[in-house]
């Protein structure tokens, strides 16, 4: 027979558990620096959980030849930082590494591919979802959208907001 402890027990367990996941996806959110990320919105989907953007980075895709690098060669499924420097509001990639830098700010993300001197990183935040019925509207404003992201001093980042002309959406 189950005793009452262990269920008041697991209940407990569980609900730490799912306090946990929810706190650490809100860390970036709460202690991290904000900045704007260029974007655009690639397809807009209604599925089940409801409408999303899928969003293509332009430090998605990074040339070699267009920053610098240190560390060891970068594989597929590889973590990797990268060191953003902010211009006029908006994040662009300056540096490369397979370890986190020292200072300053970066953003965490995983090699999705290495081709050539042509890397194309995920960093987690490639979808957001919107309110229902404005997936198709976001999707006519194809490459004008600024992405408000906060990222904290581990490199992990959050989307805060969609914007387009300086206002959100």
């Amino acid at each position: 027979m189950i005793n009452r402890k262990h269920v008041v027990g697991l209940l407990i367990f569980w609900a730490v558990v799912l306090i946990g996941f929810i706190g650490f996806k809100l860390i970036p959110l709460i202690s991290g620096t904000a900045i704007y990320l260029k974007s655009a919105p690639v397809d807009p989907r209604d599925l089940f959980r409801g409408d999303y953007v899928v969003l293509n980075y332009e430090i998605s895709r990074i040339h070699m030849d267009s920053v610098s690098h240190t560390g060891s060669s970068l594989k597929t499924g590889q973590n990797i930082y990268v060191k953003l420097e902010v211009i006029d509001g908006i994040g662009h990639a300056t540096a490369i590494s397979s370890t986190p830098f020292r200072e300053g700010l970066f953003i965490k993300g995983k090699v999705k591919y290495n081709r050539s001197k042509l890397i194309n990183i995920e960093y987690g935040i490639e979808s957001y979802f919107v309110q229902k019925g404005t997936g198709k509207v976001i999707e006519k404003i194809v490459g004008e959208i600024d992405v408000l992201v906060s990222i904290d001093r581990r490199g992990n980042v959050g989307i805060k907001s969609l914007h387009h002309n300086g206002e959100e959406i």
